[in-house]
């Protein structure tokens, strides 16, 4: 993860070529939020 600005980068660690996916402040708080919660269950 990368902040720059108010926009978070996230990179695929799977796929290191391919662009970084871009969240703003509030989608990256929601997500962070969720996996504090435990609201995406495990794989």
């Amino acid at each position: 993860m990368a902040r720059v600005g108010e926009v978070f980068l996230i990179r695929d660690s799977k796929n290191v070529d391919a662009d970084p996916l871009a969240f703003n402040r509030e989608a990256w708080e929601a997500f962070v939020a969720g996996v504090k919660a435990d609201e995406f269950g495990r794989a």
